[in-house]
């Protein structure tokens, strides 16, 4: 299991809309149009770039940074579509 699943599950849990995670910044939520936070602590990009390589496939390995990418993600609750 991946370690994002856990957030992942807290926003179908929440009914949210989205979940996002962004350098410098706790996981949040996205519920009615607005982030609420669900983590204490900050994320790095580091932290945030060896979640999204846990879940991304193999062919998004050879990206460049910076490049928008999106894929598709299953998880047991359903599928999600991911936006890098």
């Amino acid at each position: 299991m991946a370690r994002l699943d856990k957030f992942i599950q807290a926003m179908r849990d929440h009914g949210a809309e989205a979940l996002t995670l962004a350098s410098g910044k706790p996981v949040a939520l996205v519920m009615q149009g607005a982030a609420k936070q669900i983590t204490k602590d900050a994320l790095g990009s580091s932290q945030i770039l060896g979640l999204l390589r846990e879940i991304a496939p193999p062919a998004s390995a050879g990206a460049s940074p910076g490049t928008p990418q999106s894929f598709s993600y299953d998880t047991d609750g359903g599928t999600i579509e991911v936006e890098v």
